[in-house]
Order: C-alpha cells, then sequence, then structure tokens
C-alpha cells in the first residue's frame, strides 16, 4: 500500500522538463484575469466577511478578521488601474503575506492555479499607476507583483495606538 502511494505521489512527466516554472493563483478584476505567486498566498475566502471602514485611504475598504489578527481588506482597482464592472459584487479574498497573512485583496472572482513557464512571460509595460504588475503571458494573464504589493506603505494600517488614548 505504501509503495503505491509513493508512486501516485511522484509528479507525472513532464514535456518540458529542466525548464523553471512559476507556480500561480489565478483571478479575476474587471474584464481582466491576474495571476499571482502562490509563495505568497496563505489562503484563499470565497463569501468574505469583513468590515468596511471610513476614511482610511483610497485602497483600503476595510478590515477582517484572521486567526485572531485584524488584516486590511485591499480593494486593488485603481493600484492596478483597473475598472471593477460589478463595484457591488461581494468577490472573494486573496490572504496574502510572506511569513504571515498581512493583506486581504479583494477580487471578482478566484480561478485555478496555474505553473508558468518562466520562458512564456514577457515583461510588463509598465505605465502611471501599475507599478504592482510584474508580466504578462501571450493568453493576456497579466502577473501581480505580490512582493512589491506587500512592501507599498500606502497599504498599512497602522494598528498601535497614540499614548495616552
Amino acid at each position: 500500500m505504501q509503495q503505491r502511494a509513493r508512486a501516485l505521489a511522484r509528479p507525472a512527466p513532464s514535456d518540458d522538463a529542466g525548464q523553471n516554472h512559476r507556480e500561480v493563483v489565478t483571478f479575476v478584476l474587471g474584464e481582466s484575469r491576474y495571476a499571482i505567486d502562490t509563495r505568497f498566498v496563505h489562503a484563499v475566502q470565497r463569501d468574505p466577511c469583513f468590515t468596511r471602514l471610513p476614511n482610511v485611504g483610497q485602497h483600503i475598504v476595510g478590515v477582517t478578521q484572521i486567526r485572531g489578527d485584524i488584516v486590511a481588506v485591499l480593494e486593488p482597482t485603481e493600484i492596478l488601474g483597473v475598472t471593477r464592472t460589478t463595484p457591488n459584487r461581494p468577490g472573494s479574498l486573496l490572504l496574502l503575506g510572506v511569513d504571515r497573512i498581512e493583506l486581504a485583496m479583494l477580487v471578482d472572482m478566484i480561478g485555478a492555479v496555474r505553473s508558468l513557464p518562466e520562458q512564456e512571460l514577457y515583461a510588463f509595460a509598465v505605465s502611471a499607476g501599475q507599478s504592482h504588475l510584474h508580466a504578462v503571458t501571450a493568453g493576456s494573464l497579466v502577473i501581480v507583483d505580490a512582493a512589491s504589493l506587500l512592501d507599498d506603505p500606502r497599504l498599512v494600517l497602522d494598528q498601535r495606538r497614540e499614548a495616552g488614548s
């Protein structure tokens, strides 16, 4: 039985052996398809529950509680240069971070996990307001630079209380 399990657990042979691949989670935002590196995706939350907050910045729409931590919910349309066609759609959350969940990104729909050959990724011609976009595929799948997104100071909620409050 264990021998059979080991045989089934082996990866299937690939025609493009030796090529570098990037594993991504795909998602839809507006009319566009995006992907983000799985190294930064901790979880996906369908039918998200979050509290909307006023006056916290144009990119943050609210907060959610994830495993006891308060996490900012990002509305990524402006930061990625996208127009959302269904503004009131509940969508899903991509829970992103390096070592822990740092940010929840609101997307219209979660797709699948895909393995993309690195040689099929083309540099993205960045225009104003699109600094978090890394590459694009021939099929128009836009790769989001998760590391730069997580480092963006506009997306940080300061949870510290002021002294004396």
